[in-house]
Order: structure tokens, then C-alpha cells, then sequence
């Protein structure tokens, strides 16, 4: 039989994508996408999220959207300087 898993389970189990940078051309690459997620987002028609998407860090974003509260640091420090 299936039994049911608490929904918090579930969460823990979920794979926690890199946060960190390796190299200073990662920040510089993440500063400079970021610039243009927010310039997507002024121009009428397009999607910042489309664009994150295609840039390959709308993953990452929602992660550190939804676990703001749990793991602040890590977090902040990718939507500040991402």
C-alpha cells in the first residue's frame, strides 16, 4: 500500500540548486542576466520570467524566493547580486 507523505517531507527531499558562484565570472555573468530580467520585465510584451527561463536561472530564483525565511543568507545573497 502507498502510504502519504507529509507535504514538509516532501519539501526536505526536494535537490537544493548550487547557489553559490565559482568564479568571479559567474557574478559578473549573474549581474549582468539579472540586468536583463529587469529590463525584460520595462519592456512591453516580454516576460522577465520568460527570459529567466531562457537564461536558465528561473529555478534557481524560485528557490530562493520560497526558501527566504529558511535559509536567508544564501538566498538573499543570490537575489541581491544575481
Amino acid at each position: 500500500m502507498h502510504e502519504v507523505q507529509d507535504s514538509a517531507m516532501v519539501e526536505d527531499n526536494v535537490a537544493e540548486p548550487e547557489l553559490k558562484y565559482k568564479s568571479k565570472g559567474e557574478v559578473a555573468k549573474g549581474g549582468f542576466l539579472g540586468a536583463f530580467i529587469g529590463l525584460a520585465v520595462i519592456v512591453h510584451g516580454v516576460s522577465g520570467s520568460a527570459v529567466a527561463i531562457i537564461f536558465r536561472m528561473y529555478e534557481k530564483l524560485l528557490y530562493a524566493i520560497g526558501n527566504i525565511f529558511k535559509k536567508f543568507k544564501k538566498c538573499a545573497r543570490l537575489m541581491l547580486f544575481d
